[in-house]
């Protein structure tokens, strides 16, 4: 199973220095969750069958930001080389080219346009069905199910197919832990990255 996490850098309010988005690390927690029951029930049933977690990010390559999100246990991460231009035709290229079961985005940007159509933009692109306000999920027989937030605190639950499209609520819980030692091992790893604007 593939799962790719799209990652964006935030902007301070006050001081406009980039950080890592609270928002796509939250899809970032769910990717992972879901990588690791896919682990645990492929060794518990002598399954062949795992799950490659990939982060993905659209913009400049040498973005030193874009480190500090190994820190929470990114093994892979792709960036797709652009300019300050409209990033949904690049992302939707790489999708289209690599099939992802699920992708998995945070509802909107925080610094940038924050208008959180970009998951709507690829979802109409790749033509997936997209979900928005995932609270969590797990998978169940090769469909996730997910707890969707809605107001004054509601929940509901449903089971999708996939290939999906999946944003998730600000007020998920699910968060990764930084941890400065894998911030140390995987920082240096090399980025693949793929030029899709001079």
């Amino acid at each position: 199973m593939k799962i790719i996490v799209l990652i964006s850098l935030a902007r301070h309010p006050l001081s406009g220095k980039p950080f890592c988005s609270p928002n796509d690390l939250r899809a970032l927690a769910i990717g992972q969750s879901i990588e690791q029951e896919i682990g645990k029930a492929a060794k518990s049933s002598a399954n062949e069958k795992d799950a490659q977690l990939i982060a993905l990010h659209a913009g400049d390559p040498m973005a030193e930001t874009l480190m500090e999100y190994t820190g929470y246990g990114i093994s892979t991460l792709n960036v797709i080389k652009t300019k300050k231009d409209d990033p949904c035709p690049h992302l939707a290229g790489y999708l289209l080219q690599e099939k992802p079961d699920l992708v998995i985005a945070g509802m909107q940007a925080l610094g940038g346009l924050e208008s959180g159509m970009v998951p709507y933009l690829l979802a109409d692109k790749i033509n997936y069905p997209i979900i928005s306000g995932v609270f969590s999920c797990s998978l169940e027989d090769d469909k996730i199910q997910c707890s969707q937030y809605l107001p004054k605190g509601r929940r509901r639950a449903f089971v999708a197919s996939l290939p999906l499209i999946i944003t998730i609520h600000p007020r998920a819980t699910s968060k990764p832990q930084f941890t400065w030692a894998q911030r140390q091992q995987r920082g240096f790893f090399p980025r693949r990255f793929m030029v899709a604007c001079c």
